[in-house]
């Protein structure tokens, strides 16, 4: 099993393991990716935490780093 190395995404996820996520490494990038959305337009989200989403788009990509390259964003 894959043990996801940050403490910020498995508290995200809340889960250890890359294989215990539904959908696994694609969640995780499916997670910075809406967060890098949100980001974009702060004007549409206006009540987003937006400390949160900087730092799991932050930490979200550092954990991609160790995925398959496919999963790499």
């Amino acid at each position: 099993m894959t043990r996801i190395p940050n403490a910020f995404i498995r508290e995200h996820f809340y889960t250890d393991h890359v294989e215990s996520l539904l959908g696994g490494w694609q969640a995780i990038q499916d997670a910075v990716l809406r967060a890098r959305r949100i980001l974009s337009d702060p004007d549409a989200f206006p009540n987003a935490d937006f400390d949160y989403l900087e730092k799991l788009d932050l930490e979200g990509t550092s954990c991609l780093l160790s995925a398959p390259i496919q999963f790499i964003v």
